[in-house]
């Protein structure tokens, strides 16, 4: 997921400041810009598709985060951080693929 925020933080995000300004100002947006965007939303969206399988699966293993009653408080903590990590994993791709993505995709 490093790799991902990264990609998001230095390369995605830049670019579509870059390119939002540019065509605010009525020019057109650079060649460049466009490419690294569009390269950029395959792999960010791959990326989502990679990380939801893998939190699917530790759901599954966790058996939908269900604590056992002879537990100790590490690992409650441990599942409620682990679902705590799913719910703001699904809204960061929700608001990524469903909103930005979209209106990223028609610079």
């Amino acid at each position: 997921m490093a790799t991902h925020l990264i990609e998001e933080e230095e390369v995605f995000f830049p670019a579509i400041k870059r390119a939002d300004a540019v065509r605010i100002a009525g020019f057109t947006v650079d060649r460049n810009d466009v490419e690294t965007i569009q390269t950029s939303l395959r792999k960010l969206h791959r990326e989502h598709e990679e990380i939801g399988d893998a939190v699917h699966t530790i759901r599954h293993l966790s058996q939908d985060y269900a604590i056992p009653g002879d537990v100790c408080n590490t690992f409650m903590v441990t599942y409620h951080k682990l679902k705590e990590f799913e719910d703001d994993l699904h809204k960061h791709v929700h608001l990524e693929n469903n909103i930005l993505f979209q209106k990223a995709a028609k610079m």
